[in-house]
């Protein structure tokens, strides 16, 4: 994140989704909650393990040996020293906190670690923001005070960036619920975030227009390999068959009357198609006029 934040740029919303359902998948595990584990016999009795330092330090990649379908690395959570071992659903008291995103309640539970990721979730697609806004220092830890800052808005009041979708804030947003009684389990999250996993895969490869030539604006060395373009189904025509078919920009070079030496003006010979449109583009030294 930290390079993402040096170039004031945000990281796909692709890998913040995938980075989202393992965190999660991860707690349900430790949690006690994940249908796959909790029912066999060598995690009998069971019980809870709260992470409680949940942050981006602690938050690690590593590639699969073996083949997939994912084009991230599989995520991996350390760091277990400030752990603690509870029973599934139980809590207690405490002061310990978590310095980076503490939630508003002061109870230690398997909720704690909902919010601590969900609040890196928000960290990753806030670029650098997180949902956390301490009360006031003059505030003692009475039960009305606390009910206070559960109902202040502005903690999760927030919206990601503009140019990531409804569904990840809506599903941020869930997992961020300021009352403990009401947030989810991180096991619910994983559920949520699955429910439109399918949806949000059909939409990330859509045929491109048919003004689109990546092969002249990009060049070769951008496309796609043959393998990787054969794995991704799109309805209709394919998006090089198009390519191939849209006729080739045109260069011309003609001398401007007027305009002094042929080789210090002339007309640029980046010509661009868009929409059936001429587009030139004005150099420091080529001149171009717009032609229809």
């Amino acid at each position: 994140m930290e390079k993402y934040m040096k170039r004031e740029t945000f990281p796909p919303e692709t890998f913040i989704w995938r980075v989202f359902e393992q965190l999660f998948d991860a707690l349900a595990f430790l949690h006690g909650e994940h249908p796959l584990y909790k029912d066999k016999p060598e995690f009998q009795p069971p019980r809870s393990t709260v992470v409680l330092d949940i942050k981006e330090d602690n938050i690690f990649f590593k590639w699969p040996q073996e083949k997939t379908e994912h084009y991230y690395p599989d995520l991996k959570l350390g760091d277990f020293g400030s752990c603690v071992h509870l029973p599934v659903g139980g809590g207690r008291e405490s002061h310990l906190y978590n310095v980076v995103s503490e939630p508003p309640e002061y109870m230690i539970s398997a909720k704690y670690d909902v919010w601590c990721a969900g609040s890196m979730i928000f960290y990753m697609a806030k670029l650098g923001f997180r949902p956390n806004i301490n009360p006031p220092p003059n505030w003692s830890d009475t039960s009305r005070n606390r009910e206070l800052l559960r109902e202040d808005p502005r903690r999760v009041e927030q919206s990601i960036d503009d140019h990531l979708s409804g569904w990840l804030e809506e599903d941020i947003k869930f997992a961020l619920n300021m009352d403990i009684d009401d947030r989810p389990t991180a096991w619910e999250v994983v559920q949520k975030i699955r429910s439109g996993s399918h949806i949000r895969r059909t939409l990330q490869y859509r045929p491109l227009p048919d003004w689109v030539n990546l092969d002249y604006f990009m060049g070769n060395k951008y496309r796609f390999s043959p393998k990787i373009a054969a794995s991704i189904e799109i309805e209709g025509e394919s998006g090089d068959q198009r390519r191939a078919e849209l006729p080739k920009p045109q260069k011309k070079m003609t001398e401007q009357p007027g305009r002094g030496n042929r080789d210090e003006w002339r007309e640029a010979d980046i010509v661009q198609l868009f929409k059936g449109r001429r587009l030139l583009r004005r150099t420091r030294k080529f001149r171009a006029y717009r032609r229809f």
